[in-house]
């Protein structure tokens, strides 16, 4: 399975996943752990993939600051920009996308 930032995203802001099967947002919820972004419970075993499956917590000081900057407006420039080099991107990158995003409106309102 690959990791979807769309998902992420959802799952960081609280949004509906009923897109996703619970496979795909359970899985996902396991990678945001690995990366920092929440507490996550393990609930590998309670589904069909195989795949590792976790349960959210909440979110850590870092799922909290993606989700501040993954705002509608930000997010569609961001998806856009990795778009245009074939539509993945480290976590690193979208990160760095949403805070030039974000820089450019702060500088912009001075």
């Amino acid at each position: 399975m690959r990791r979807n930032m769309d998902l992420i995203r959802a799952i960081a802001l609280g949004r509906d996943t009923s897109e996703w099967t619970p496979e795909e947002v359970g899985h996902h919820i396991y990678l945001m752990g690995q990366g920092g972004l929440a507490h996550v419970v393990d609930a590998t075993g309670h589904g069909a993939s195989g795949l590792p499956q976790s349960a959210l917590v909440c979110l850590t000081p870092k799922g909290h600051d993606f989700a501040d900057l993954a705002n509608d407006e930000a997010w569609a420039w961001a998806k856009e920009r990795v778009a245009r080099v074939g539509g993945a991107a480290p976590f690193k990158i979208w990160v760095e996308l949403l805070e030039r995003w974000r820089d450019n409106r702060l500088e912009g309102a001075k």
